[in-house]
């Protein structure tokens, strides 16, 4: 029984150090998180209120992706939405109802944690709109 304790042990001992050598290293893990704004409402293309999504301190990383899952209110004039990094970094997009894919923070804004902004602007006379902001980052 000592041999076939010993052959276990080296085979567990064999696994782990692969494992452990093919594993990405712990700063290479990606990192998602999330928040909702409330209801903004942009009236003869005056932007609305900024909506505050706080990304905690875990999401330190380089932001890698970045979505705007947009809830459109029937009758709403088209509008561009505006978010706002925690560097100050804009970009102004044209909406769509659904996933927006945002692409001009991605390896550009550095960390991902902070305070992010998202506000509306209407191309028409009134646009309403809710959003879910979702940021990825290494």
């Amino acid at each position: 029984m000592r041999k076939t304790s010993k052959f276990f042990r080296a085979i567990t001992a064999i696994l782990l150090v692969t494992m452990f050598a093919l594993m990405p290293s712990m700063t290479a893990l990606a990192a998602t998180a999330s928040g909702t704004t409330g209801i903004m409402n942009s009236l003869n293309g005056s932007p609305s209120a900024a909506w505050n999504v706080t990304i905690p301190s875990g999401n330190s990383g380089a932001v890698t992706g970045v979505t705007l899952n947009l809830s459109i209110s029937n009758g709403s004039a088209p509008f561009d939405f505006i978010i706002t990094a925690p560097d100050g970094r804009q970009v102004r997009q044209r909406a769509v109802s659904g996933n927006n894919t945002v692409t001009g923070f991605n390896n550009v804004v550095q960390s991902a944690a902070g305070r992010w902004t998202v506000a509306i602007v209407t191309t028409g006379v009134v646009s309403t709109a809710t959003g879910r902001l979702t940021v990825n980052s290494r």
